[in-house]
């Protein structure tokens, strides 16, 4: 049977000024206000007649009774739809409460009960079937990549610029029998792929700070010089295997290797994603990328297939819309159509990712995904909630080896798996000793503030 506890004390709301209270004091109603004013704008623009019209004002009242109910510490009820997940909701909050730790907003585990409450927002839109396919967080998550526009520009033009630069300048090997034809210089390869690599990490910023317009003189010149061109925002990754990640990846070039991405969230970060595993398709690092997308809308941001597949079609549009700036842009997402169709590229969904369990639990909730793991020769794990889960969200002191953190996981059916993590909670291991006093001294909120992160990789 798996379990909701985890080995340390987990992270609580109840510790009144911890982050988890603030999260679950603050940023949740926050969170579902906006859910029901984005419920409001949507309904005012139906039709009288619409299926939806009339069961609106149900889910709001749901949504509204939730938010109710957070602010008051109530009891985590069991869901009460007939998703396909409900059972194991429930049993879950069994177990909880079985525990000794009371199923309540703030006395729960910070990590079961922030699940929960996505989980009971889609509890009350399947209540109303006519409602079960709308996202209440669609219009956050489009304008994030609205907003980010210029960015997309900017880094598909920079990639296109390496690539040309690289497949016919001094640097490129060339290779005739490539249909994709990067062979490029290993140091060159290693610069390249370590940029995007920490596009990837810090793309849920929105910043692109770190790119660098390079032109093939300038990269010889770095690569000359030792230059590092990223060093501004490494001195903020705390735990940085990124020298193990690029010897993995240079390892697996032209082999019949699949490398898998767990997704966070969707806008620019997806669009970084993109951006990352069109190079290692191009560089013939890998032969097929697997992404694992959300099952239903989570955490307000986290990529659905319905949004994957709309910001492939906003980026094809804002290409069109964009003259000869965006043309290599246009020409990348033709590929990526073209490689979804032919399987080069697929999206997953998977009910684990959506239920409450940590990643601990895998072996015993979900052993048919662990299986579909195991036969990928990368993970790449995104973001702080996949963090959070493969570490089991508890009291970890900061110099806990990862690999005991991850628990079963360390003799799991699993590749070699990477995280790349912004830290948006309070909780992190692997560190150095006195590591973390020389963080606090630099900045307090280090754990959570977004602006520092990880780039952790195991390998059994």
């Amino acid at each position: 049977m798996a379990s909701v506890i985890p080995p340390r004390p987990p992270l609580r709301g109840s510790v009144v000024d911890s982050f988890a209270y603030v999260t679950i004091k603050d940023r949740l109603p926050i969170i579902l206000t906006k859910a029901i004013d984005a419920l409001h704008r949507y309904t005012h623009s139906l039709d009288a007649d619409h299926p939806r019209a009339a069961g609106a004002a149900d889910v709001v009242q749901r949504i509204a009774g939730l938010k109710y109910n957070l602010q008051r510490n109530k009891t985590l009820p069991d869901i009460q739809d007939q998703g396909d997940d409900a059972a194991a909701w429930n049993e879950a909050l069994g177990l909880l409460q079985a525990s000794g730790l009371p199923p309540t907003w703030f006395d729960g585990p910070w990590l079961f009960v922030e699940c929960y409450m996505y989980r009971a927002v889609r509890e009350a839109l399947l209540l109303t079937p006519e409602w079960s396919s709308y996202d209440p967080f669609q219009s956050q998550k489009e304008s994030s990549f609205y907003g980010s526009q210029q960015s997309v520009l900017s880094l598909s033009s920079f990639v296109a610029q390496v690539s040309e630069n690289e497949t016919k300048g001094a640097l490129a090997k060339p290779r005739p029998d490539l249909d994709l034809d990067l062979d490029i210089d290993p140091e060159a390869y290693r610069f390249v792929t370590r940029q995007l690599v920490q596009f990837s990490l810090w793309g849920n910023q929105s910043d692109l700070s770190l790119l660098v317009h390079v032109h093939h003189a300038d990269l010889h010149q770095m690569q000359k010089s030792g230059s590092e061109s990223l060093s501004e925002n490494e001195k903020h990754i705390v735990v940085n295997n990124e020298q193990i990640l690029l010897d993995r990846l240079e390892s697996l070039r032209f082999k019949e290797s699949q490398i898998d991405i767990i997704l966070d969230n969707a806008g620019f970060e997806l669009f970084t994603d993109l951006m990352l595993a069109d190079w290692l398709v191009r560089t013939k690092t890998a032969s097929r990328i697997v992404f694992h997308a959300k099952a239903f809308p989570w955490f307000v941001s986290d990529v659905t297939p319905t949004d994957f597949e709309w910001t492939l079609q906003a980026c094809a549009k804002l290409a069109a819309e964009s003259g000869e700036a965006a043309l290599a842009l246009g020409s990348k997402v033709q590929d990526w159509q073209q490689w979804l169709r032919s399987g080069i590229w697929s999206v997953q969904v998977h009910p684990f990712w959506t239920l409450p369990y940590a990643f601990h639990e895998l072996p015993r909730c979900a052993p048919e995904l662990e299986e579909q793991l195991s036969r990928s020769d990368l993970l790449i794990f995104k973001g702080d909630l996949n963090y959070r889960k493969m570490v089991y969200d508890c009291e970890w002191p900061v110099t806990t080896p990862f690999g005991t953190a991850i628990g079963p996981l360390a003799t799991a059916r699993l590749p070699p798996f990477v995280m790349l993590r912004t830290n948006k909670a309070n909780v992190c291991v692997g560190l150095d000793e006195g590591q973390e006093g020389r963080l606090v001294r630099e900045d307090p909120d280090w754990m959570v503030s977004g602006k520092y992160g990880v780039i952790q990789y195991f390998a059994k």
